[in-house]
């Protein structure tokens, strides 16, 4: 194998432990409580490395994001390969995102704020709504039903309830209002 090979291999493993790491250290001490000097000692990096590798602690929290994005694409496969029942699949999926928020609330927290001033990080939060949306829409199309709402109003509903709590409450707080707006939004649509 060629030194540049073994080279992106270790670059890989290196920033795969820095974003493990990161998690742990944001949601034990807060994002802005995580230092970068913290997390290059936990991965055993020097500083430079990091800046090489991430330039920012936010390029973490989008990386992350992006993964847990890639997540939410796979469960939807698993999803959809394992059920007939769409409506099923769309709570599942929207829980799932729940789940993932919950467990990572502090870094979602982060996530949100940062959104409000970088385009990136609000591609990666209309790609979840159009996920939520997509399976949404899914299940009233698989029983010859038209969705109340167009695609962009419920994308726009389901950040709302994704988006807005964790601007306005304490992570804690802003998971359990999201799973409850999630929960209540889908008892009507699907009523």
């Amino acid at each position: 194998m060629s030194k540049t090979g073994l080279a992106e291999r270790k670059k890989n493993r290196n920033m795969e432990i820095v974003m493990h790491n990161a998690l742990h250290f944001f949601e034990e001490n807060g994002y802005d409580n995580t230092t970068i000097e913290q997390l290059c000692d936990a991965a055993m990096i020097s500083q430079s490395t990091f800046f090489n590798y991430f330039g920012t602690k936010e390029k973490i929290v989008e990386l992350v994001m992006k993964d847990g994005l890639k997540d939410c694409f796979e469960y939807r496969e698993m999803l959809l390969s394992e059920t007939d029942d769409m409506q099923d699949a769309a709570r599942k999926m929207l829980m799932f995102i729940c789940d993932a928020n919950e467990k990572y609330c502090n870094t979602v927290c982060v996530f949100h704020r940062i959104a409000l001033q970088r385009q990136e990080f609000r591609d990666i939060e209309e790609e979840h709504n159009a996920l939520g949306a997509q399976m949404v829409e899914s299940a009233f199309e698989s029983e010859g039903k038209a969705c109340p709402f167009s695609t962009e109003t419920l994308k726009v509903i389901l950040g709302g309830c994704f988006t807005d709590p964790f601007l306005t409450l304490s992570p804690k707080e802003a998971c359990a209002r999201t799973r409850q707006s999630i929960s209540e939004l889908l008892d009507h649509l699907f009523k």
